[in-house]
């Protein structure tokens, strides 16, 4: 057994717990090279008990029936609309939410934010956060 391997275990133990325990979700990620970084990925990857692929089944099936919301936040160096169109870092992030038995309720993908250093958000782009996190409510 590797070093630290309980402490892992034990410590995804409690991240399955908290999905299983809230009422929606709030997926973020940055989008690097035109998906969802490695760390999101690795997240992704460690909640696999939510999903499965049976024996001769032409796609995956999932555990959980649809009974919560998600929303799905990304931020790319391109223009917004374009990550949209051009990244799959929202297909991702609706997959995983879709895994843990949750339904799109909206995504806000924030562009340009490599166009200035210490960027921040934009009157909009507040209001449109605001408009989600309600729907979460």
């Amino acid at each position: 057994e590797a070093p630290g391997a309980c402490i892992q275990d034990d410590a995804m133990v409690d991240v399955i717990r908290k999905i299983e325990h809230a009422d929606g979700y709030i997926l973020a990620s940055p989008t690097n090279f035109a998906t969802v970084t490695a760390v999101f990925k690795r997240f992704l990857e460690r909640t696999a008990v939510y999903g499965y692929w049976p024996w001769g089944a032409k796609a995956p099936a999932m555990r959980k029936p649809v009974t919560k919301k998600a929303i799905h936040m990304t931020s790319t160096a391109m223009p917004g609309v374009m990550g949209k169109m051009l990244t799959g870092t929202l297909r991702v992030m609706k997959m995983g939410s879709r895994a843990f038995g949750a339904e799109n309720a909206g995504s806000l993908c924030l562009g340009m934010v490599a166009s200035a250093p210490h960027r921040r958000l934009t009157e909009g782009q507040k209001q449109q956060a605001e408009a989600l996190g309600k729907k979460l409510l």
